[in-house]
């Protein structure tokens, strides 16, 4: 029962390995791991719908000119006054913490104070322990957020 198993095994294996060499797979390398800049290749085997479909999603993204992220979201009211005080709070904020970023925002019927441009969640959390004795009423949302700056 052993042997079998074993030739069963070894048969399994052998034919494995003449599938991954056959000749119906059609080779193709990503422009991006081709640069020899750590003095090795890359070898991509794929269909082409696959490299495709990644260039459409890269040239979206980059007339996005966002990405998915964190804000806080310091103010939101509806009504008369809510774009006046939405400006205020803007203006507060900015008082007390003139470095970070600020956006007013019209979400029909409530007018919004964002602040922020966070890529991870930790960040955000951080940031807002830091302007929680200010505005404590605030919390974190998920939002599109401004590329950060890597310099």
């Amino acid at each position: 029962m052993r042997i079998i198993l074993h030739i069963i095994f070894i048969l399994i294996i052998n034919s494995l390995s003449l599938y991954s060499q056959s000749d119906s797979v059609k080779v193709d390398y990503f422009t991006y791991l081709q640069n020899d800049m750590y003095e090795g290749k890359a070898k991509v085997i794929q269909s082409d719908n696959i490299k495709l479909v990644f260039n459409k999603y890269i040239e979206y993204n980059e007339r996005q000119n966002s990405c998915q992220g964190y804000r806080i979201r310091i103010y939101s009211d509806s009504g008369n006054t809510a774009r006046e005080s939405a400006k205020k709070s803007k203006a507060d904020f900015l008082k007390l913490f003139p470095e970070s970023e600020s956006y007013l925002k019209y979400d029909q019927p409530n007018w919004k104070i964002l602040v922020g441009d966070f890529r991870t969640k930790s960040e955000a959390l951080k940031f807002l322990k830091l302007i929680s004795e200010s505005f404590p009423s605030a919390f974190i949302v998920k939002d599109m957020i401004a590329f950060p700056n890597l310099n």
